[in-house]
């Protein structure tokens, strides 16, 4: 359970790469959002072309196949970062 910030695409996302703490460690998983406990709430931004929302987990239980490995946290945070940019300069 637990909720995003204010997130670019989640709105019309077919799917979702999320992360949540588990103890030290963190734990990659792709949700679908239209599973049970999963609401997506829409936001208003001041770019009309880009959809955001928040997203919202309610007891959402993730499914072993769903958990992503192998990802690294700060080149993940590097990623995104890098395409934050790339989308506010309009590329």
């Amino acid at each position: 359970s637990g909720s995003s910030v204010v997130t670019l695409g989640v709105r019309s996302a077919q799917v979702i790469v999320a992360a949540a703490r588990a103890g030290a460690d963190t734990v990659w998983f792709v949700v679908d959002p239209s599973q049970p406990g999963v609401v997506v709430d829409g936001r208003n931004g001041t770019d009309k072309t880009v959809d955001v929302g928040v997203l919202r987990l309610d007891g959402y239980a993730c499914a072993a196949d769903s958990v992503l490995t192998g990802i690294d946290d700060d080149r993940a945070r590097c990623v995104v970062v890098a395409l934050t940019a790339a989308a506010a300069s309009g590329t």
